[in-house]
């Protein structure tokens, strides 16, 4: 073979090797573990439609694999499309009857559904299975309290921290929250003090201590503890409406400071783009406080015409601040 033949032939084969080598790369672009790889980054990035897509683009290789249907319906969920997550949650079980993360998955759209009976029962199904994983009685824990049912949430929240989630400040939030609402302001207190001393600069654990101290009666500590929130969140517009709440409706004269309710409160509702319906009650409460009924009784309708009004247990105590301030007085907590 001469040397031009030769270099032809050469030429040839190295073209030969970068046309597999590009289908080679093509391929592994698109083989099952690139396209969960890649639904995973998305997922990660919180790209939720392309997660779905990617994940998609795998079940139709691998429609039998519990783990990628798992997968979707974590996608499906954290876009909010919370029915097409639970019937691929509900595909993954009817592959895999006994994977707990399943249940588990599914129990969370189920929760976020308002399905609360199936999802305790998911939870209680995860929890016969792996009886050892915690964050299934957290997750009962916290779907038993969001039903109302704060005893049987406590004693999920106590099992979970017994179990293994000792050093997760989560439970002892989930606890706390459900302690206050039982009524039980000192155990709340305690658990959001266990969460301020594993995250000594976590906002929302002190503007829940500073929740739970009010109801105490204990305003100078609830005060305290909003201010505190404030300097390591000064955004939480929770944090905000709580010291407004205190200085725009405490029974004790020299702890009130309407101007400054006014302030916060308008504050909080600014961060919350004035679609919240519990900081405009309390930027109501704050305008009576100042002396100026019109606008309270004006933020107070507009609260109770939110879509997202608030709780059965706290609507009838609303319209009651209502007809307060339409006779003119402020409310007094």
């Amino acid at each position: 073979m001469n040397r031009t033949a030769w270099l032809i032939a050469a030429l040839c084969l190295l073209l030969l090797t970068a046309l597999l080598l590009s289908q080679f790369a093509l391929w592994m672009q698109h083989s099952p573990n690139a396209l969960f790889q890649q639904g995973l980054a998305a997922l990660d990035q919180k790209d939720y439609d392309q997660a779905i897509a990617r994940f998609s683009e795998v079940l139709q290789q691998y429609p039998r694999e519990a783990g990628y249907w798992i997968s979707r319906g974590l996608a499906y969920y954290s876009k909010g499309a919370f029915d097409q997550a639970i019937a691929d949650y509900t595909e993954a079980i009817r592959l895999e009857p006994e994977n707990a993360a399943a249940y588990t998955g599914r129990a969370l759209a189920l929760q976020r559904s308002g399905k609360f009976e199936q999802a305790i029962a998911d939870c209680t199904e995860a929890i016969r299975i792996n009886p050892e994983e915690a964050s299934a009685y957290t997750r009962r824990g916290v779907t038993y309290h969001d039903s109302g049912d704060y005893k049987h949430a406590i004693a999920d929240f106590d099992e979970a921290i017994r179990r293994h989630e000792k050093q997760d400040p989560s439970v002892y939030t989930s606890r706390g929250v459900a302690h206050h609402d039982r009524g039980d302001y000192d155990r709340a207190i305690a658990d959001f003090s266990e969460v301020i001393r594993f995250q000594p600069q976590n906002a929302g654990a002190y503007t829940n201590r500073g929740l739970s101290y009010s109801k105490k009666s204990e305003y100078g500590k609830a005060i305290g503890d909003f201010q505190e929130a404030l300097k390591h969140d000064p955004q939480s517009a929770y944090a905000h409406s709580g010291l407004a709440w205190v200085w725009a409706t405490c029974p004790q004269a020299e702890v009130r400071n309407g101007k400054q309710a006014v302030v916060s409160a308008t504050r909080a509702c600014d961060l919350t783009g004035w679609r919240d319906p519990y900081c405009l009650g309390v930027l109501a409460a704050a305008q009576a406080e100042a002396g100026d009924f019109r606008e309270a009784i004006k933020w107070q309708q507009e609260a109770l015409q939110m879509p997202r009004s608030y709780p059965a247990g706290e609507l009838e105590k609303a319209r009651t601040r209502l007809k307060w301030y339409q006779f003119k007085r402020p409310w007094r907590e």
